[in-house]
């Protein structure tokens, strides 16, 4: 994107100034050179034109790139956990992951009502709009069979939020978290969110579930629909920092 507007501003820079001196008459100019003139001084303002429009993409396109460019760096700091993360231990001291200095620990502040206190772990960033909340559940207590049973309900507990429509997912992938070695597996949705009294609006979810000595895992993350694919190796990276003591 980048060189291909270069390309274009370049060309129409050239435009301008091509036309710009054939649009300089001269006094002895007869009336078929003064047409000329006057087509190379219309010209000139057709390029002239382009040049702004062309201006005013870079200036969208860059703005584009910056924010990219924040979230990359996001991404870049976590490859260097011991200078670049912040540990974030659960309240017990049992569990940590590893946030970028950009988020923080999000305790409490994504409903001061208190509903959210049954998580262990949660982080975020407003400024960035994407947060992530982590749970355990003791294997004996779920009930459940098997921890693809376990992920399966866990998966349609969250997408079948009556909240959320137009449910779009992906295939669950099979995955290993890097720190603890523990197997697990990975689904990403979009849908649309429809909170109670405000705008709705397309965002876009990543469940992470584990299997550990005992215990199943789960990990919730969620931002905008349109910071899904930047988001997605910056999620990764968090979850897989993931330890238990």
């Amino acid at each position: 994107m980048k060189n291909r507007l270069r390309v274009y501003l370049i060309a129409a820079a050239a435009a301008v100034l091509m036309a710009g001196c054939n649009a300089v008459p001269s006094p002895t100019l007869d009336e078929e050179v003064m047409e000329a003139a006057s087509r190379a001084e219309s010209a000139a303002a057709d390029a002239a034109s382009a040049l702004a429009a062309a201006q005013s993409a870079t200036e969208a396109a860059n703005a584009t790139f910056n924010a990219e460019d924040t979230i990359a760096a996001d991404i870049e700091k976590t490859k260097d956990k011991t200078v670049r993360m912040t540990p974030l231990p659960s309240a017990d001291g049992r569990y940590t992951i590893y946030i970028p200095e950009s988020w923080q620990n999000m305790d409490g502040k994504m409903d001061p009502g208190g509903m959210d206190r049954k998580f262990q772990l949660q982080a975020g960033s407003f400024d960035r709009q994407v947060f992530l909340v982590f749970n355990n559940e003791p294997m004996e207590d779920s009930g459940l069979a098997s921890f693809d049973d376990y992920f399966s309900a866990l998966t349609r507990g969250v997408t079948g939020s009556s909240l959320l429509s137009e449910v779009q997912m992906s295939n669950p992938e099979s995955i290993t978290l890097k720190e603890s070695q523990l197997p697990g597996r990975k689904l990403s949705f979009t849908a649309k969110y429809h909170p109670a009294g405000l705008p709705e609006q397309r965002i876009a979810y990543r469940i992470y579930g584990a299997q550990g000595d005992g215990e199943y895992y789960q990990f919730c993350c969620w931002t905008t629909a349109a910071n899904s694919a930047m988001m997605d190796d910056l999620l990764d990276t968090i979850v897989d920092s993931f330890v238990v003591h």
